[in-house]
């Protein structure tokens, strides 16, 4: 065999085994050598037993198979097709992603499957909110570089008008910050970025940044605690925690269950058709407005405060509607 075709033998067959195999179907020497024949590599099967040993000597985890059905060479992968499917939905869902880089995502991580199950991958439609920022992904990697060089940053900040137009805050002048963090919350990527000059951390949604520069080593790196913040500036309980009684339906079990985890509820009486917890939260406006999406099947029945803000609620919507009810 020539010295140019046994170079470049075992990169031909490390593309047939990416793409071809997997532990359900693999590849037998002859298939192999067949198909560099096909390609004007003249092969047998000692070439194809050397390819083979050169990519396992580099570092490639590529095994053989032999049962009653099938035998040959597979290439083990690093992700399974389960593993894949999930990081491919992830993107699809996301709102932080625009619909041509969810695509090119979706592409890439599912090139890590053989052919056959990248052909089992089952994508889900994609969210209708997705962000029009097509340089998402190139913003995250400039902001993940200046968190590990603790670095400050430049960049604008835009909303989206009700003409569909971007408004620059600020006039269109740069934010200036330490960033500290990548958090994903709800749909959207955020970065929380330290103000010196106001000396306060604030969440900016990725996708809603632009032109982002790092300037330099930042003067003063402030003491962060990413759960901390978090806690105070995403999740919907946060706050003073107490003691709050609701009667629930009893199909609601498993939804208070994966929403409020089982450590912090307490069940203290059931029925046929309801049950009453004890949870430990905190009363915040968020956590008013998932009881009400619930209607009559979430009744709220302490402490006093809770049950006060409920009524206010729907005696500000009865009026709201009645009022519109009546301009009509």
């Amino acid at each position: 065999m020539r010295k140019a075709n046994s170079e470049i033998v075992p990169i031909k067959v490390l593309r047939l085994l990416e793409e071809e195999t997997d532990a359900e179907h693999p590849m037998t020497t002859s298939s192999l050598s067949n198909e560099l024949n096909a390609a004007g590599l003249p092969s047998n099967r000692r070439i194809i037993y050397h390819a083979i040993s050169i990519l396992k000597e580099n570092g490639w985890d590529i095994r053989y198979i032999r049962t009653k059905e099938k035998s040959g060479y597979y290439l083990n992968r690093s992700f399974t097709l389960g593993e894949i499917n999930f990081l491919a939905n992830e993107c699809a869902r996301s709102n932080a992603l625009s619909i041509d880089l969810t695509r090119q995502i979706v592409e890439k991580v599912s090139r890590l499957l053989s052919i056959h199950e990248r052909n089992a991958l089952f994508i889900q439609p994609l969210s209708t909110g997705k962000t029009t920022n097509p340089m998402v992904m190139e913003i995250t990697s400039t902001l993940l570089k200046a968190i590990s060089l603790g670095a400050d940053i430049s960049f604008l900040y835009y909303d989206i008008t009700i003409a569909r137009t971007k408004k620059y805050r600020r006039q269109a002048n740069r934010y200036i910050g330490t960033p500290r963090a990548i958090v994903n919350q709800n749909g959207r990527m955020y970065c929380v970025i330290y103000s010196a000059t106001h000396a306060n951390f604030a969440n900016y949604r990725i996708d809603k940044m632009e032109s982002v520069e790092i300037n330099g080593t930042a003067k003063e790196i402030c003491p962060f605690d990413i759960e901390d913040h978090i806690r105070s500036s995403f999740l919907m309980y946060y706050g003073s925690p107490q003691t709050v009684t609701v009667r629930f339906n009893i199909d609601m079990a498993s939804i208070v269950m994966d929403q409020f985890g089982q450590d912090d509820i307490i069940i203290t009486s059931v029925n046929e058709t309801d049950f009453t917890a004890a949870i430990k939260t905190a009363i915040t406006p968020t956590f008013i407005g998932w009881l009400l999406q619930f209607y009559d099947r979430a009744t709220a029945i302490s402490p006093g405060k809770l049950v006060d803000s409920l009524l206010q609620i729907a005696d500000v919507l009865k009026k709201t509607y009645k009022k519109e009810t009546s301009n009509e």
